[in-house]
């Protein structure tokens, strides 16, 4: 990351989740085969360099990590609730980007974060 002003981009976030989950899919990964790890690389790449269908290639990554969670954790209520807490904090990103902007770094900005606008479930 670093100090030019604004937002983590969707692929930096992205990969922040998959590696605070630790499902990234690693080069040294027995578990993923080697297409998927190459083809979540790419689908980084672009979300990265923002080409492509930023919304669809997102809700790519979002199914992968859906899907590589189920693999990794058996508890379905457990899912249901990451996913919940996820699915809410894009929520309140999203209408962070659109309503507040930022002048500050995307370091500053996540260590001091904006008002967060919230809405109920």
């Amino acid at each position: 990351m670093d100090d030019k002003i604004g937002f983590p981009t969707q692929a930096e976030a992205v990969s922040y989740l998959f590696k605070v989950f630790s499902i990234l899919p690693a080069k040294r990964d027995s578990r993923v085969d080697e297409l998927e790890k190459k083809q979540f690389q790419r689908l980084l790449k672009r979300l990265r360099d923002e080409e492509g269908l930023l919304l669809k290639n997102f809700d790519i990554a979002v199914e992968t990590f859906k899907t590589r969670l189920e693999r990794d954790l058996s508890d379905p209520s457990a899912r249901e609730v990451i996913i919940k807490v996820l699915a809410e904090l894009h929520y309140s990103y999203s209408r962070l980007l659109v309503e507040e902007g930022t002048y500050r770094s995307k370091v500053d900005t996540l260590r001091k974060p904006l008002k967060v606008a919230t809405h109920s479930m």
